[in-house]
């Protein structure tokens, strides 16, 4: 999970529309109408569209709670539920870009049994309410990932935010006696691999080109050109997380 920070310059269509809506049914939201909330949210077609450009901006094209890619087809996903929090369902600070976690996996057409893997982010959580919050940069500064295994863990360790970890996003898969028992639909666990490998191979490319005095600069310059970027690489806080962690090497 990366930290996101939101935004307070979002398009004025996009505060007008959600104020419109908001003073349309106030009362209701106030009251805990969840279908008014529900309705209101689903009657902004229009503008959805720039609210999802402005998350791909906030959230550097990936996921809020998985950092898959979501420039393609993506969902907006209320942190607060929208089901539990109907005066917070209109308030853009609320949004966030999710995958839509496995929901819409095709598996291979020649299986015809039942994929059981679980489905993760979003579509794992529902209408659960979290604590663990991807705006939260104390909450982001405790994210770690399992050399081995690449499991997320906290440090130190937080019981809250490992819960909503592996049991509601199921952002480990599935766990048995604290190890990955099964990798979830969209494939998080390989995927992080899959990342750890590109921190390697980087960090490889490094050492050879430069000197050993010359690393910590160099490790630097690669962390900084990837915060830079306006676009991540997929899962780019494992990448980003072991090159901070050997850059500490050579401080």
């Amino acid at each position: 999970m990366l930290y996101i920070k939101k935004s307070t310059k979002i398009p004025q269509k996009i505060t007008d529309a959600l104020n419109t809506a908001k003073e349309n049914c106030r009362e209701r939201l106030k009251n805990g109408d969840t279908k008014a909330a529900r309705n209101a949210f689903d009657d902004l077609r229009e503008i959805k569209k720039s609210i999802k450009e402005c998350l791909i901006i906030e959230q550097h094209g990936l996921c809020a709670y998985c950092m898959q890619t979501i420039q393609g087809k993506f969902r907006i996903e209320h942190w607060k539920s929208l089901s539990k929090n109907t005066e917070d369902s209109l308030e853009y600070e609320n949004m966030l870009g999710v995958c839509y976690g496995g929901e819409k996996y095709e598996k291979n057409i020649e299986n015809k049994e039942k994929d059981e893997r679980v489905l993760c982010c979003d579509a794992s959580k529902g209408n659960k309410n979290i604590i663990i919050d991807p705006r939260s940069q104390i909450h982001m500064n405790k994210i770690r990932y399992d050399e081995m295994d690449l499991l997320i863990y906290t440090e130190p360790y937080d019981e809250n935010l490992e819960r909503d970890i592996n049991d509601i996003l199921h952002l480990n898969g599935q766990i048995r006696n604290g190890k990955m028992y099964s990798d979830t639909r969209t494939n998080l666990i390989y995927h992080r691999r899959e990342a750890y490998k590109s921190y390697q191979n980087c960090i490889e490319s490094l050492r050879q080109k430069y000197k050993p005095s010359e690393l910590y600069q160099a490790i630097q310059h690669k962390i900084k050109s990837i915060e830079n970027a306006k676009i991540y690489p997929p899962f780019a806080g494992v990448i980003l997380y072991f090159l901070k962690r050997e850059l500490k090497k050579y401080k």
